[in-house]
This record gives structure tokens, sequence and C-alpha cells, in this order.
């Protein structure tokens, strides 16, 4: 890892003890400025690239799905609220959700009655899906009513099936074009981005891992590739209803703009940015590929750009492993009830999806990801969910002990140099 961060200290320690009167002389902030450069911390950068360090290491963040009801649920309700439980089809999945039974009968929580209020429906039981709390996207994702058919297009999609394939199997990134409805515009639009998509993976050149970096990664960098590939979505696709959804939201006022749109999606399923319209141009395509490709200037993941998607993917288990991913992540062929088998059908490049409704064998969305083992959580209460919400914390990547004693040098340094301003300061007066 490389790079430093260079510590802040207000002015007014050096130099003022009170507003108006001077204490130290100007060489001594110099001195101490200098000292601090000198000694900065090393930051939490690696060599990388940013698009496999994204796929290996950063964790999809949950999207909180409410379930508001009033009263108990019947048992067809509850059956289908516990598929998206932990101990139900979405834990077995592994889909990035997190679920909470609002019972608007029992003094819920203000936030989450606000949020029902918000719905401006009188339907229940109600699901609402909210946007990862790091995104601090305040629109929801999804709602609409509790049902197995909405609850399966929640988790997962023809085309997001495939995009997980394309990244599992050594893609940089998928570059998605949400359709406008103008034929001509979408024409153009996709033919600048697949002709884009083709020369960067022939320009563009990957980082030098650096040898303490190669941990970071599970396969040999000489087998790392640039490849971009390509596929289209089309706004009115019942098949596609809730990934749409979750573009058009993933940024203030997509959904008021009728224009083509191009989605790079990465690592675990991660949307960097839209681009809109005009704005699918050569060089902010390839400013996209660029920053995808470079080395991972912050392997913090919340410091970095990007919106994560409800991925029904177990990828722990697939980045890492020795496994044939086309077997694992076969595709989608529409919609079917979560008990029946998958039969693998067809896919092109330019697209995955297929309209349910003229689809003769329905297949289930990720039954052949399920784990033999699953947690043993339950849907939480509503206050428990809020107190989970407003603490979560994300931690570091694990550093090793150099970095460690690197670390802890730089505080005692830091408060060394205090230690010295205020002895300092202290003599003046």
């Amino acid at each position: 890892m490389t790079g430093v961060v260079i510590l802040y200290f207000p002015a007014r320690l050096f130099l003022h003890a009170s507003p108006g009167e001077p204490v130290v002389k100007k060489s001594t902030v110099v001195i101490a400025a200098t000292l601090c450069l000198a000694l900065a911390v090393p930051a939490l950068a690696c060599s990388v690239p940013v698009f496999r360090y994204a796929l290996e290491r950063w964790v999809s963040d949950p999207y909180e799905l409410l379930v508001y009801h009033r009263g108990p649920l019947t048992e067809d309700q509850q059956a289908v609220a516990d598929l998206l439980s932990s101990d139900g089809h979405a834990g077995k999945v592994h889909a990035n959700v997190n679920l909470t039974l609002v019972d608007l009968d029992a003094d819920p929580d203000p936030q989450l009655v606000k949020i029902w209020e918000s719905q401006e429906t009188e339907t229940l039981p109600w699901l609402v899906a909210r946007y990862p709390l790091p995104t601090r996207i305040p629109v929801d994702a999804f709602a609409g009513p509790l049902t197995e058919e909405n609850v399966q297009r929640l988790l997962d999609s023809p085309t997001r099936r495939e995009i997980a394939r394309r990244l599992l199997t050594g893609d940089t990134a998928v570059l998605v074009l949400l359709e406008s409805g103008d034929q001509e515009k979408d024409e153009a639009a996709f033919k600048l981005v697949e002709t884009h998509a083709e020369q960067m993976a022939q320009t563009l050149k990957l980082p030098e891992i650096a040898p303490e970096d190669l941990d970071e990664v599970s396969v040999d960098p000489l087998a790392l590739k640039l490849d971009f590939s390509t596929i289209r979505v089309a706004r009115d696709d019942p098949a596609e209803k809730m990934f749409v959804e979750m573009l058009l939201g993933s940024e203030e006022d997509l959904h008021d703009l009728n224009e083509p749109m191009a989605f790079p999606v990465f690592g675990r399923g991660r949307v960097l940015y839209a681009l809109i319209g005009g704005g699918i141009t050569t060089e902010n395509v390839q400013q996209a590929g660029v920053d995808l490709t470079g080395p991972c200037t912050c392997t913090v993941k919340d410091q970095n750009p990007g919106v994560d998607l409800v991925m029904a993917v177990d990828w722990d288990g697939l980045v890492e492993q020795e496994v044939e991913i086309d077997k694992a992540l076969p595709p989608l062929a529409g919609l079917g009830g979560f008990t029946e088998d998958i039969q693998p059908t067809a896919t092109t490049d330019e697209t995955t999806t297929t309209d349910p409704t003229t689809t003769e064998n329905p297949t289930t969305s990720v039954a052949i990801l399920a784990s033999e083992s699953v947690a043993s959580e339950s849907p939480e209460p509503a206050e428990e969910s809020l107190n989970r919400l407003d603490t979560r914390v994300y931690s570091f990547p694990e550093l090793s002990p150099l970095w460690t004693n690197l670390l802890m040098f730089g505080g005692l340094a830091v408060v060394v140099i205090i230690g010295a301003s205020i002895f300092l300061f202290r003599k003046k007066t």
C-alpha cells in the first residue's frame, strides 16, 4: 500500500491563545508544519486495480426492506414475508437485504411511520425497499404490495444474473444501457458505448501490482484482463422492473429524464454513476474506464463513488473458489415459484431478459446458489432495526503488522507535536 494522509491542525492552535493575541512565532509554525508532513501517516491505498479490489474485498451494502402491516399477517402473507428473511429464500441465495416487519398497530418508531406516510397508499401488507444507509439516498428503491412476484423481481432478474456471471468470469465492468424508448437515440447511444468498450479493452493499461499487495487478489495478477462488455435493458421490461427502479433512483432526478443512460457496473454489482443522453460521450465513457482500471487509491469502500444493487449471489464463495461460473449462475428465463428447478436458457451479449408472459418454462430466481447452511436470524422488531441502522459500522481492511506499526508511529508523532506546541505556548506566555 502507498500514499499519505496529511494531518490537519487548526492554525489557531499554533498562532493564538485567543483572537488577536499572537503567542508563537511564524518560524515555529513552519517547523511544526514540516514535522507534520514528514511524519504523515500512510493512507489506506492499494496498487490493485479498482475493479478487482472491489470484486474481492467490497462486501455489498444491504438494502433495508420494510414490510408494513396491521396486526398479525395471514399465513400466506407471512410465508411471502419470510422469503425475504435471512433464514428464508433471501438468506439462502445470499441477497444483500435486511428485513424488518412494521406493525402499524404496535406503535412503531416515528421514523418508520414517516416512511409509511410518504407512501400515500392504504394497501397492506406493503413492501418498501430502501437504499443502503451509506448512499444517503432519501428515496425508495422500490415500493409496492407484498407479493411473491415482487419479492422475486426484487431479489434477482435475468440481466442482473448475467452481469454477475460476466463480472465473476473476469469482465472489468459491464456497461448497462438503459433505453429511453426512442429507438434512434437508443441505437446511437448503444453503438457509442459498444465501440468504446472495445477500444478501452485495447488501449487502457492495468497498473503494476506492488509485491506487498499481492495478497489482496486471489488470482495471478498476470491473469487479470481488461474486458468491458455491454448489455441493454428496456425500461418497460417487466422482468427488469426492480432493476430499472434501482438504476433510476441511484442519482437525483434520473426518473425525470427520458434519455438513454449508461451505467458502468463493476465489483459485486456496484453502479459507478450514470452517463445520460448527450453525456454519453467518448471522453466520459473512457473516463469511467480509467476510474475503474487505475490503482485503488482508497480501499475504504464508503469513500468511493457508487451504489450497490440488490444481487442474489454468493460472491465470497464464487470469487475465490475454483468453480464453473456458468453452472453456478445459469441465466434466468422469467418468473416462477421458488421451489421449481432451474432450466438454463440461451443468452446473447446484447440482452438476457425474457418477457415472463411468453416463457414456456419459467425458472426460479437463484435457487442454484442456495447455501446448505443458513443464518438462524428472524425478522427483527422495528426498534432493533433502527438501532442497527444508526450504529452500523463499516470496518477497514485488515492491515499487516508493518502498516499497523507505521500507523501507531504516526499517531505517536502527532501526540509529540501537540505536546511540544503546548509546551512552547506555555513558555511564551
